[in-house]
């Protein structure tokens, strides 16, 4: 009998942020007005020696905090989650042909996850540099055009 586990992805973020979704405390030691703190998660499941994954992502209210609340930073904030499904979708479309694989293919997966999240790192990383922190609204809105974009 064939398993009847299939490759699942859970969003567990809501898609429009508010400043509801920061619960956390700031950090005094950030200059920072806000962080968000988006998470992925990959839960490997073995049947009859084949692979599964079940994968999650979203924001962890928690550790997402906001000192000075404001429209802009919001925004910005917003880009950071998006950026993150942007790479999420990236990774599971990555690893979909390993769905149901064997344990050689299982280790391509374990390699793609520590790359696309290194990938994540420095697109987030990119993009505060290049907004500067969301304060150059042109660069700003133009990450937002192709995040947006790239998503589609």
């Amino acid at each position: 009998m064939l398993p009847l586990l299939f490759f699942i992805t859970v969003f567990t973020h809501t898609p429009t942020l508010s400043w509801s979704d920061f619960k956390g405390k700031p950090d005094p030691n950030s200059k920072y007005g806000a962080v968000t703190s988006t998470y992925w998660s990959k839960l490997d499941t073995i049947i009859e020696g084949k692979y599964y994954y079940i994968l999650t992502s979203g924001i962890n209210q928690e550790k997402s905090w906001v000192r000075s609340p404001s429209e802009p930073l919001l925004r910005h904030e917003q880009l950071h989650v998006l950026i993150s499904e942007y790479m999420f979708d990236q990774f599971k479309n990555r690893i979909k042909p390993y769905q149901g694989g064997t344990e050689k293919e299982n280790k391509k997966v374990e390699k793609l996850w520590i790359i696309y999240n290194n990938r994540l790192d420095k697109l987030d990383d990119l993009y505060d540099r290049e907004t500067k922190h969301g304060q150059v609204v042109s660069i700003q809105r133009q990450w937002e055009i192709n995040i947006r974009n790239a998503l589609k």
